[in-house]
């Protein structure tokens, strides 16, 4: 694939730019359950990419597992358990212009059954990107987390995530109302920050904040 893809200004958290790149790979899993409820991912990802408006090209040759725990009662529309995942990602320096990275990803949710067709759902996701290079923004800006938007803090748009870093941690409640297989309402209330390569509210970027300073979070709710 080729042509404009989004990037990030590390100086502003609200500025996502756009750049040439073309890019060329592919990737393949599969899966083994190892009981009812445990189950293993494994992903191979080979891809190469040219960065046209820097002349950098990069590539990555890495492997993913990921262990699964799901012990939810309906799968769809769950009232009860809880479903957890911890992934590792690992680039390997397979030739010069290879990215050398490990990344760490858990994610827990839980679902707590109140009454018939109400639901407390809980979600906590925590992301961290190793690499000697992190801080070259040609190199990671795709592998970088962004929060802000539907699959993170919701409130704030999908192309516009107001934190962007080589961390992450993301927090969701909501409270659902069952109303049909098909549909349900719910109250939430979303919390998250990534630190490192954007600064809040169009500031200098903050590039040793500490993801346990709760002061940069931001909030969505609905």
């Amino acid at each position: 694939q080729s042509g404009q893809v989004s990037g990030i200004n590390p100086l502003n958290s609200s500025d996502i730019s756009f750049t040439n790149q073309n890019s060329y790979g592919t990737d393949f899993g599969f899966g083994f359950p190892v009981s009812r409820t445990v189950y293993t991912n494994h992903r191979f990802k080979f891809e190469k990419v040219s960065l046209l408006d820097t002349h950098k090209d990069y590539s990555i040759q890495s492997y993913q597992f990921q262990i699964s725990y799901d012990n939810r009662d309906y799968i769809m529309n769950p009232t009860s358990g809880q479903y957890n995942t911890l992934a590792i990602e690992k680039g390997f320096q397979m030739f010069k212009s290879s990215l050398d990275f490990t990344r760490f990803d858990f994610e827990q949710r839980n679902f707590f059954k109140v009454v018939d067709k109400q639901v407390i759902a809980t979600r906590v996701a925590i992301g961290y990107l190793l690499s000697d290079r992190i801080k070259d923004t040609d190199l990671f800006a795709r592998e970088y987390y962004r929060v802000g938007g539907a699959n993170t803090v919701r409130g704030y748009g999908d192309y516009a995530p107001f934190a962007i870093g080589d961390k992450q941690v993301v927090a969701n409640l909501e409270y659902r109302f069952y109303l049909e297989d098909a549909f349900q309402l719910l109250l939430f209330v979303d919390a998250g920050y990534a630190p490192d390569f954007t600064g809040n509210y169009g500031d200098a970027a903050d590039t040793d904040v500490s993801i346990t300073n709760f002061g940069h979070y931001k909030i969505g709710k609905g």
